[in-house]
């Protein structure tokens, strides 16, 4: 849901935390294997800079979203999975190095039991980054994950998580860039969830977003994401996420965007096949969203 023309990106939540379909279990800074899950919205919500979250003088921001879902492949007996996400962003400038956002999803599936989650919440503190020259700004920020999610507190006996995440953005005049690398640790009860399968301790991520600008009103999106993560006993998982959005700016608070986007485990299950790609018939969501500032 990026809808402003400038904006620093400090930390790509919806993509490195929060995701709760595909290779991304829900609540966990993980990177499963799976690639089964309820549909839910790929798009990123980012974190602003100290300066740019406060352009008008304000230091308490709020921000909402919704986004509806849908897969692209339909099953022959239950029909496409779709879901719709509530999201809620509570943020203060603490001074004009720091700013602290919380934020929850709600999430609403519309096929299958029509079953309503709510998300593990994220804290995120935002730190003002060096202006190296015109184009060029770093971009740091701290995250601590509270379990809030049903199933990461009775399926995963997730206890928290928290990462570190540096970056650098790019703010040129046909487009705008961000690079981040964020290195999480989640904390569990026990090693294996209740399905047996592995939790995951460390994960490495690494994720890149390209916004270019098509005038005052719209811009086209590009986010993607891979991810290395580490069970307890030390296997190696890995997944990708991919966001492509055409945004539209409706007022200077009010954004519509609609876009498609990918994830899935970073290797087939041979365990030896690339799995990565933009789009896929069988995986692939098509999103509309509509987000508010204030």
């Amino acid at each position: 849901m990026i809808f402003k023309q400038k904006m620093i990106l400090s930390l790509s939540l919806a993509l490195i935390f929060g995701m709760h379909s595909g290779a991304f279990a829900a609540g966990q800074i993980i990177a499963a294997s799976d690639g089964k899950g309820p549909v839910t919205p790929v798009s990123s919500l980012v974190q602003i800079s100290p300066e740019e979250m406060d352009p008008d003088g304000k230091r308490l921001i709020l921000e909402g979203g919704v986004e509806y879902a849908q897969k692209v492949a339909k099953d022959e007996v239950e029909g496409r999975e779709a879901g719709t996400e509530f999201t809620l962003v509570l943020g203060y400038k603490l001074s004009s190095l720091f700013s602290l956002k919380a934020k929850g999803i709600i999430t609403k599936q519309e096929d299958g039991p029509k079953d309503t989650s709510y998300s593990n919440t994220q804290l995120t503190l935002s730190i003002k980054g060096k202006k190296l020259n015109d184009q060029f700004e770093t971009v740091h920020a701290v995250t601590a994950v509270i379990p809030t999610n049903k199933d990461s507190i009775e399926r995963d006996r997730l206890k928290g998580a928290f990462a570190l995440a540096n970056g650098i953005h790019y703010d040129g005049v046909f487009a705008s860039a961000t690079y981040i690398l964020s290195l999480a640790k989640n904390i569990h009860e026990f090693n294996f969830n209740a399905d047996g399968k592995a939790n995951i301790e460390y994960t490495l991520s690494n994720s890149l977003e390209v916004v270019v600008p098509m005038g005052d009103m719209f811009s086209i999106s590009l986010a993607g994401l891979f991810k290395n993560g580490r069970t307890y006993g030390g296997f190696e998982r890995s997944s990708f996420g991919f966001s492509a959005d055409l945004n539209i700016a409706v007022s200077k608070n009010l954004g519509i965007n609609l876009g498609t986007s990918n994830e899935g485990a970073g290797v087939k299950p041979n365990g030896t096949d690339s799995n990565i790609a933009a789009y896929d018939a069988n995986s692939s969501v098509f999103r509309l969203g509509a987000s508010y500032a204030y």
